[in-house]
């Protein structure tokens, strides 16, 4: 695994560049990360290009041996080309524009935003495409990440209306497959659809399915502009996008599908547990299609300075993060930042340096871990598992226009299947639904809400290759357009599965349903109960409560087809450990057995032991 570092050599003095590049060198980094956010010192005015200081940072840092990940700069436009051009800011949804002074808040709808983002990775391509020392580019900077993709202007509405009329052609097709004679909502013609704006009452969940599915096909669109320029002036150098995987506002995905790399910024104190750091390692090379490569590219080295509290990180935790990515498949791991900033917004937060340019225990800590993981090289060649976790962005947004429960993602669901693959001591893939997945052993599918043919197919067929498929909540209950499929549920699959869904109720918390089996754990905060209709079924838990669900089956089984209807990660850990093995190891402890030998990282004790 590669170490790197983000450094933005136009906040210091030129004197301390070549100090910092070779001690840059001395701590184990290889990959430097330039230019996100320069824009307006690269081009302070309109074509009044200042290359002179971004040229002499590339060859200090080639002159010490390092490479470089180039970034187009287009998160942030410099104030002039704002007040030079204001639509390519974006709108809220009460009309206002986003002020300047912060950064994505310019909108991926607006034409003269997308011409001008072109403009200037052209030119910045065609300089720096051929550089020895760069060795890849970076496209934006977490594009769509905190809900900023959605643009509600006159503009994106226009885009929204066109993006309408090629994928349903009339607005007949709109109505019937939105249903909306429901309230009273059928649409007289394309003009009279409006973006999803907040109304008395909650917008039809498929005209926010659309918007959502519309937004995601902008951003991606915005992307592949500017990788089709990079990748005709620096062939064969890598090309990604980060991403804020933490959050589910951008199809990553399709992102990743344009270039076969994508790199995520990981920031493990905004995550819930240990196992979803290693979660969304795991999503990033599922991001990015076969054959899966994930870098981070942006990873706290202490404490940040964004969260309502900000605690600090204890030592070795530093050395634990970055064994942890480097055992999930991790090719490069880029720390944000080198040095605190002296100004802005970003003062508190922690980098390998501290303010008075001392090394910080973040940056020893990454310096020793890089001579360590440099010399164990053979440990992190990562097999396959025997286990798949199927993954869709579209049903991220499908759950999240109408979740049924306040604050119902379908990450919930799938890190309670995860963290039980993982806590029982297996490896996983979590791989996307469209890929291949019909050489695993183990395929769940929880969550997959959205039904058609096509998928309900690749299942069936699943269970016909002898494959065991074990279906969690929520899953095959909606059709592609959000509409019921007025089907029993799970959709397609009842006669296979010998069992349908009898009641389906959402939580106040995970322990106010618990199971009769699994030592009484608790359901989560969604519970399916089964109606079981043929002898086959094997009926694998009941519920345990006083009430209506007591005795009621919350699992069941037909052959190799398992359904559960259970949400919590205590329940999955119950459910999995006779179908697939192992010992429940805890929350806080990973197990890898790579070459021979047993890696166990105790995120408890901080503590790495090779056996």
């Amino acid at each position: 695994m590669k170490i790197g570092v983000s450094w933005y050599p136009e906040h210091v003095g030129e004197d301390r560049w070549a100090s910092d590049a070779a001690r840059m060198r001395d701590a184990g980094i290889t990959l430097v990360r330039v230019a996100e956010f320069a824009w307006a010192d690269i081009e302070p005015s309109r074509g009044q290009f200042r290359w002179e200081w971004l040229d002499r940072a590339v060859e200090t840092l080639a002159a010490h041996g390092l490479k470089v990940i180039m970034c187009t700069p287009t998160a942030v436009p410099p104030v002039w080309l704002v007040n030079e051009r204001p639509d390519i800011v974006a709108v809220r949804e009460d009309g206002r524009p986003w002020s300047i002074g912060t950064r994505r808040h310019t909108s991926f709808s607006s034409n003269s935003y997308r011409d001008e983002s072109s403009r200037i990775t052209l030119a910045m391509a065609s300089r720096y495409g051929p550089h020895p020392a760069i060795v890849a580019w970076q496209l934006d900077n977490e594009p769509g990440n905190t809900d900023t993709g959605r643009c509600w202007s006159a503009e994106a509405e226009a885009r929204f209306r066109e993006w309408l009329r090629t994928r349903y052609e009339t607005v007949d097709h709109v109505n019937a497959a939105w249903g909306m004679s429901f309230w009273s909502g059928t649409y007289p013609d394309f003009e009279s659809i409006l973006l999803p704006r907040t109304g008395p009452e909650r917008q039809s969940p498929s005209l926010n399915l659309a918007h959502r599915r519309f937004v995601n096909e902008e951003i991606t669109s915005f992307i592949s502009e500017q990788a089709e320029i990079v990748a005709h002036w620096a062939p064969g150098r890598d090309i990604c996008t980060n991403h804020h995987l933490s959050g589910m506002d951008t199809d990553a995905r399709a992102i990743g599908g344009l270039t076969g790399l994508t790199t995520h910024n990981c920031y493990p104190q905004f995550l819930s547990e240990p196992l979803e750091v290693s979660y969304v390692h795991n999503l990033c090379r599922a991001t990015a299609g076969p054959p899966r490569r994930g870098w981070v590219m942006e990873h706290q080295p202490g404490p940040v300075n964004w969260l309502p509290v900000n605690p600090a990180v204890a030592p070795g935790q530093v050395r634990m993060w970055m064994w942890q990515a480097a055992m999930q498949g991790i090719e490069a791991f880029v720390f944000f930042t080198w040095r605190m900033s002296r100004t802005g917004q970003e003062q508190y937060h922690a980098a390998l340096r501290t303010h008075d340019d001392e090394e910080s225990r973040g940056g020893r800590e990454a310096r020793e871990t890089a001579a360590e993981l440099g010399a164990q090289t053979d440990l992190f060649e990562r097999p396959t598992p025997r286990i798949a976790l199927l993954h869709s962005y579209d049903d991220a947004f499908a759950l999240q226009v109408d979740p049924h429960r306040q604050g119902f993602r379908l990450r919930d669901l799938q890190m309670a299947a995860y963290g039980a693959i993982r806590r029982l001591g297996h490896e996983v893939d979590v791989i996307d639904e469209a890929d291949d997945w019909s050489g695993y052993e183990v395929v769940i599918a929880t969550g997959l809400h959205l039904h058609d043919a096509e998928r309900e197919g690749r299942l069936r067929a699943a269970v016909g290759r002898g494959q065991l498929v074990v279906l969690g909540p929520r899953s095959l209950v909606r059709d592609r357009e959000h509409g019921s499929t007025c089907q029993p549920l799970p959709t397609g699959l009842t006669d296979l599965l010998g069992a349908r869904i009898a009641d389906s109720w959402s939580r106040l918390t995970a322990s106010d349903e618990t199971l009769e089996t699994y030592g009484g754990a608790a359901a989560g905060i969604w519970t399916d109960s089964f109606q079981v209709d043929h002898d086959e079924t094997e009926v694998l838990a009941t519920y345990g409560s006083k009430g209506y669900l007591a005795g009621m089956p919350a699992a069941v089984r037909r052959k190799n087809l398992v359904a559960t209807g259970c949400a919590s990660q205590e329940a999955w850990v119950g459910l999995l450990a006779p179908l697939v093995g192992g010992n429940d190891l805890g929350q806080e402890v990973e197990t890898f057995h790579r070459a021979g030998r047993t890696v166990v990282l105790n995120h408890r004790t901080l503590e790495v032991e090779i056996n």
